[in-house]
């Protein structure tokens, strides 16, 4: 013979003793949880290693002397940038002179040898040249001048023609419009539109008409699927 007990579950009952977050035996309590993004990473403190400066190092270092040694190189860096600069611009200067300049040597030494008459030839001659040049100046700018007055005209003359072939193209447009175009549906717009809608009047709305029409009837319920309304319209629809 067995002996069997049964007892009452007490699922039904208040939880009097509530399950605290301990290392207890009331099951799989969580006595603590922690993201692992809001754990310490580091638990030591960093300290320089050798070659970072460390307090040593800059114990024996002599900082004094390092920045004085600084300044010194960039001073002469400076200084030796400014006298290259320097010996370039004279280089520039002296050893490749223009050819006006050279000229202009020369006249001036022959013209301190030579006799006043030389002086007076060589001035008639500059004088000469220089109207030479002033005239063909003078040419060129009369050329570029004319050239200008060209350009203008025809720019002119371009936007006219195009100006004029636009209103030509409006004007057979408004009048194919007219010739092929309903004035009775284009009324109230402009001339060859496309919009032939004509605006409704408010008691023409779906709303307001075809109310007397049909006079609906009352459907009664039967209860046999043969003889009820949802049959008889379904076969009226989809047999007949």
């Amino acid at each position: 013979f067995f002996c069997c007990t049964r007892s009452m579950t007490t699922a039904h009952r208040p939880t009097w003793d509530p399950a605290m977050a301990t290392n207890s035996s009331r099951g799989t309590a969580i006595s603590q949880q922690t993201c692992a993004r809001d754990q310490p990473a580091q638990l030591d403190m960093k300290l320089r290693q050798d070659g970072q400066d460390t307090s040593e190092e800059v114990r024996r270092r002599n900082l004094r002397e390092e920045l004085e040694e600084r300044e010194n190189k960039h001073y002469a860096k400076r200084k030796r940038g400014d006298e290259d600069k320097r010996l370039e611009s004279k280089r520039i200067k002296y050893e490749k002179p223009t050819v006006p300049s050279v000229t202009k040597t020369i006249e001036r030494k022959y013209q301190n040898i030579d006799a006043d008459d030389e002086d007076e030839s060589e001035n008639d001659s500059e004088d000469e040249s220089d109207d030479d040049d002033s005239d063909e100046e003078s040419d060129d700018e009369e050329e570029l001048m004319k050239e200008l007055e060209k350009i203008r005209k025809e720019r002119m003359q371009e936007q006219q023609r195009q100006q004029e072939k636009k209103e030509k193209e409006r004007e057979e447009k408004n009048n194919q419009a007219l010739l092929t175009s309903n004035p009775l549906i284009s009324m109230g717009g402009d001339v060859g539109g496309d919009d032939y809608s004509v605006e409704k009047k408010w008691w023409q709305d779906t709303v307001f008409r075809n109310q007397a029409k049909e006079i609906q009837q009352d459907e009664s319920f039967i209860n046999d699927s043969l003889r009820n309304s949802f049959h008889r319209k379904f076969m009226e629809k989809y047999i007949k």
